[in-house]
Order: structure tokens, then sequence, then C-alpha cells
């Protein structure tokens, strides 16, 4: 228990107390007060909570912070109303608050994270071939099919994808996976569906793949290697693309602020991910008033009005 005022009283309660009264003010033997007039109970030292539930055997109070304290008298077992915990004579336990929960949940994901990291690796090996064709490991901060994000001499640098090499074991025309248009996918930590989900990752999204198989298939999403079902990628080889370069601006033009603008799933598509003006873009293509972009590994669509060619 979080509060040991309320505990004290609990337990002395639970031991001595046979019933307790159904209105008016009420002084307990560690100077605690039961005002069921205003539903409150307060301790000596000023402390006040609210008084949930009271009946002759079992009385329930809400701390501050969200849990619940339970005081039961009762020779049966107690189950608390959402049938998370049950109780058993004299008991005082508390029902985990939302935030404990979500404390919980978040622990044992890192400690998932960490334990898939050790089997999968936390690394995707990836090498740059500059102009003299020296072969230099870089960090990735995200692929593209045409142009990817690394980190060069200490800067990040937008490269050619097609200059870039990563250690792989898939087949030369499917090094690199783009999510399809339908929804988010899950990546797992092992080849089962029942596995910890590690992230979800949207549509369009371009991956470096590292295997392949019927059924899943091994990536580097962003720097967590993974398993995505097959099924719901499509496959490409590492080849040069035709591109433009341009970045994201407003109908007017603009190309700095904290304005954002909304990439579309397809033309006249949903809406997806918002990104800042200014933020560059690789144009693969243009249809119509549409242009197909790829915006930080993101393979989408943007109205060519929002684009400003370089």
């Amino acid at each position: 228990m979080k509060r040991t005022g309320i505990l004290v009283f609990v337990l002395a309660l639970c031991l001595g107390v046979s019933a307790l009264a159904s209105g008016g003010v009420e002084y307990d033997a560690d100077g605690g007060v039961w005002d069921y007039n205003k539903g409150t109970y307060t301790t000596k030292e000023g402390q006040t909570v609210s008084i949930i539930d009271e009946d002759a055997a079992t009385k329930t109070v809400r701390n501050p912070d969200g849990s619940m304290t339970i005081i039961t008298n009762e020779k049966d077992i107690i189950q608390n109303p959402d049938g998370s915990i049950i109780l058993e004579s004299g008991q005082v336990m508390t029902v985990k608050t939302e935030a404990d929960r979500a404390a919980e949940h978040e622990k044992g994901w890192f400690a998932g994270m960490a334990k898939a990291a050790a089997v999968n690796g936390a690394y995707t090996p990836t090498f740059f071939t500059d102009a003299e064709g020296n072969e230099i490991e870089v960090p990735v901060s995200y692929i593209g099919l045409g142009r990817s994000m690394i980190t060069l001499n200490e800067q990040k640098v937008l490269v050619d994808t097609s200059s870039l090499r990563w250690e792989t074991e898939a087949p030369e025309n499917k090094v690199i996976a783009v999510v399809k248009q339908n929804g988010t996918v899950k990546l797992h930590s092992k080849k089962d569906s029942k596995s910890l989900v590690m992230d979800k990752v949207p549509s369009g999204q371009i991956m470096r793949v590292i295997n392949t198989g019927k059924r899943w298939t091994f990536v580097d999403y962003k720097g967590i290697r993974g398993y995505i079902a097959t099924n719901y990628l499509s496959f490409y080889a590492n080849e040069k693309q035709e591109y433009q370069s341009g970045v994201i601006a407003t109908r007017a033009g603009k190309t700095k602020g904290t304005i954002t603008v909304h990439v579309r799933n397809k033309p006249n598509g949903k809406q997806q991910e918002e990104y800042r003006i200014g933020t560059p873009v690789t144009v693969l293509a243009v249809e119509g008033d549409w242009a197909h972009v790829e915006v930080e590994g993101h393979s989408c669509y943007l109205k060519k009005e929002f684009i400003v060619f370089e």
C-alpha cells in the first residue's frame, strides 16, 4: 500500500470493527474521521480520500492515485466489481491503476525488445560507395527506393540508394520491401503472429530486407530488426532510379516554418502522415496534379502544388 496512515486504519478496522455507520460522522481509534455525509475519510495527518462503497462487511475507498483500498470482514472470497482481484477474508489489496498497468506493460515491452535484439541483432551493417569507388560503412536514418538518408563525415546527407549495400541473404530482386497500401502491419520479434509486437509499420514504409521467406520476411525497420508477414510486402531490387528532388511547401511556395502538409496513400486518397514544410522529398513520378514521392522513407503521394522542385 502506498498510504501508510490509511493502511494502519484499514488493518485495525478489519480486526476490530464489526460494522460501519451508515450516516453522520464517526471517529476511529487512529484519529481518523469517517464523514458519511460527505463520503470521505480523513486521516489523523489530514489526508482525505473518497468513500466508494459501504456496507456492514465491506468498504472500498479510492486513493488519490486512482487505486482502490478494499476492506472486508467476510469469510467468503470477495471479487472486485471489475473482476481483476480476488480477496480472502481480512485481506487489504489495491486495484492496479491505469498508470500501473501501463508501466508494467512498458517494462515488459522493453524486456522483450532487449531479448529480441539479442536474438535478431540490433544493427544492419550498410556500406556507401563514394565517387572514387571506396566503400564506407555508414549509419542509415531511412531507406528509399530513390534516395536514402545516411550519416557521412558526421553529417546527414541524402544519397542515391543504389550507392548503398547492406548485409542480406535476400535475392537481388527482393532487397528492399515496401508495405502495401492496406493499413499498418505488425513488426514481430519472431516468425510467429503471437510473438511480441515490436512496432506497427505504416503503409508505404520502405525497409531494408535481411532475409525472405514464404510466410515471414526479416526486415530492418528504422533500426529495429524483426519479422513482417510476407504477403503484406512488395519487393524491389536496389537499382538506380530516375527522380527529381524537392522540398515540401505551402501552395504559395513557402518552405520555412512550422506548417505541416499531409501526404496521401494514393492520388485523392486517404490522408497519412504529415510533414513540416521544408522537408526534402524525392519525386519519382508526376501524374497530373499529383506526384509520387518518397518522404523520410515513406512512399506516398503529394499534390504537385505542395512541392518546390530543386
